[in-house]
């Protein structure tokens, strides 16, 4: 009963934001638009410089048929899912510092427990949201995100686990919700630039095999090529033990004696 007390609240306090939700959908839509409106205009001047009636544009890279759009909607929904992951880490890091915890923290349950139900009342949040920008980008700038709703369910909440079992590390460390937060933002721009995402490299390549940017986008460019779910089994098994390892490491950290100080 506490456990979903925990979910519910977690839940509501984050869905009742309209504004940071708005801003959580908005931007990655926005960034995909750009960078459409940038590969138009940029198979546009090819085009015209050769005078040539057709040009098509190919992106030579480890992950074959996929175009620049494909590649980076992978990337921006990656970053996306990491960045609102962090939100759970930020949420136990105000609780503390407002003592709302204490009332959970002399319950009988689990720190784990109170772990999880936070990851799951945040889970549900991300999805959702999640959900809308796959819709809204497949629809508006036709990005394939393959044939398969539950896969694509599947990298989602495994990438948002391991996403918020890292923010709980952060804010189990920093007991500042300046100080974590900005830790967290750090932390997410730097794997998202050594994971090669955002800027393609081939000198990034072995660096980004140790963040968890390159396994989750990986997951959504092979569903995006057919892929099912076995094709994914790696990349979900490798997110699935960095996420159990953290959210271990986090239950520690979060001993109920020093939750709330």
């Amino acid at each position: 009963m506490v456990l979903l007390s925990i979910i519910w609240k977690n839940f509501k306090t984050i869905s009742k934001n309209f504004l940071l939700l708005a801003f959580l959908t908005v931007m990655p839509l926005m960034q995909l638009y750009l960078i459409n409106v940038t590969t138009v205009n940029a198979a546009a001047e090819v085009a015209e410089s050769i005078n040539s009636g057709f040009v098509e544009i190919f992106i030579v890279s480890r992950i074959v048929n996929n175009d620049m759009l494909q590649l980076y909607a992978a990337a921006i929904l990656t970053q996306f899912l990491l960045m609102t992951s962090m939100i759970a880490g930020a949420y136990i890091v105000t609780e503390r510092e407002e003592n709302t915890m204490i009332r959970v923290c002399v319950a009988p349950i689990s720190k784990l427990k109170v772990l999880s139900g936070i990851l799951l009342g945040h889970s549900i949040t991300v999805l959702l949201v999640a959900l809308v920008i796959i819709s809204a980008s497949y629809r508006f700038f036709s990005v394939n995100w393959g044939d398969s709703l539950l896969n694509l369910i599947a990298i989602t909440l495994m990438a948002v686990y391991v996403a918020t079992a890292m923010a709980f590390i952060i804010s189990g460390i920093f007991r500042n919700s300046n100080v974590a937060g900005g830790v967290m933002s750090i932390v997410v721009i730097a794997m998202t630039f050594t994971s090669g995402g955002l800027i393609q490299s081939d000198k990034l390549e072995k660096v980004s095999n140790f963040t968890i940017n390159k396994w989750i986008s990986d997951a959504y460019l092979i569903l995006a090529e057919g892929g099912r779910l076995r094709d994914i089994s790696l990349n979900l098994t490798i997110l699935a033990l960095i996420g159990t390892l953290l959210m271990l490491l986090a239950s520690l950290l979060y001993r109920r004696e020093n939750v709330y100080e």
